[in-house]
């Protein structure tokens, strides 16, 4: 069974012209085709450009604490940085909490959570819960991703890591509607287009969301809006 240890994710790989990547080899083709660009790095699938963003509310965001007022989780400590990306992993455990993630990653050496948000699963947390980490609150770079061009995504994309094991069993309902009115409202904010929401998939390692996230469920929750 995987462990917090686990959840230190690998680069999500894609041809990044804006961000002035390297470009792969292999093309990338909106969910059909998984690419892998690196060795135990898992594939790509780019979501199909959704319906209008419309502005949410904040109470559709609201994270809320046990024996604590609501509180606004895209609240920050500085002035918001101009993200271009969002990256959405799983972290390979059956259960979890950001506090955890946040201990494994001090071992690592990464300082802090790598993560800009965490969504629980209702297994240590409260189903659906969102937890921004000091890196959304300090408009800070991720540490999500490993290999060469690393820095490129964790200082331009938002990390954003789901409690569970997707290969095991599929998110909630109740993490999946969190996850889409983050991403909406992170997309809203940022003006992010739909082919730079990466939803890392396909064969098992450390970095992928598993392959029962369900892609189409999503593109269909974010038409919605």
């Amino acid at each position: 069974m995987k462990t917090i240890q686990s959840l230190y994710s690998k680069k999500p790989s894609s041809s990044r012209k804006r961000w002035k990547l390297k470009p792969d080899r292999r093309t990338i083709i909106v969910l059909t085709t998984l690419v892998s660009a690196m060795t135990l790095v898992s594939g790509v699938l780019l979501l199909m450009e959704p319906g209008p963003i419309q502005p949410l509310t904040i109470a559709s965001l609201q994270a809320f604490e046990t024996d604590k007022a609501p509180v606004n989780p895209l609240a920050t400590d500085a002035p918001l940085h101009p993200w271009l990306g969002i990256v959405i992993h799983d972290s390979g455990t059956i259960q979890g909490t950001a506090d955890q993630i946040d201990e494994a990653h001090k071992q690592f050496g990464l300082g802090s959570l790598g993560y800009h948000f965490v969504i629980h699963n209702g297994n240590g947390a409260p189903e659906g819960q969102l937890v921004s980490s000091s890196r959304w609150k300090g408009q800070t770079k991720g540490a999500y991703c490993g290999g060469p061009d690393a820095d490129q995504f964790n200082q331009n994309a938002l990390g954003v890591c789901m409690i569970g094991d997707f290969d095991r069993s599929a998110p909630t309902e109740v993490q999946m509607q969190a996850l889409v009115n983050l991403v909406r409202a992170l997309q809203n904010q940022f003006a992010i287009p739909a082919d730079r929401i990466w939803v890392q998939t396909g064969g098992r390692t450390d970095s992928s969301t598993g392959k029962l996230f369900p892609i189409a469920t999503f593109q269909r929750q974010l038409r919605q809006f």
